[in-house]
């Protein structure tokens, strides 16, 4: 089950709803939900500062490029 669709039953938030608070359409949320079409980095950040849902688990690439970033600060 996809985090989105965990967050909206924990919530009881409709597609709608979230669609309109991060400004997409629900089409493109009920897409997101079903893996048809991939949430990118940009958006899967903005969704984790809007409503907490981690990044990482709404697009994989957000890990990759966490620990991109942090190893070369060290």
């Amino acid at each position: 089950m996809s985090a989105i669709l965990n967050f909206l039953e924990e919530k009881d938030m409709t597609q709608e709803q979230f669609a309109q608070s991060i400004g997409v359409g629900q089409s493109l949320v009920s897409q997101w939900i079903t893996g048809r079409r991939p949430i990118s980095i940009n958006r899967a950040l903005q969704i984790e500062k809007s409503h907490g849902i981690n990044a990482c688990l709404l697009n994989k690439k957000v890990s990759s490029l966490a620990k991109l970033l942090s190893n070369r600060h060290v």
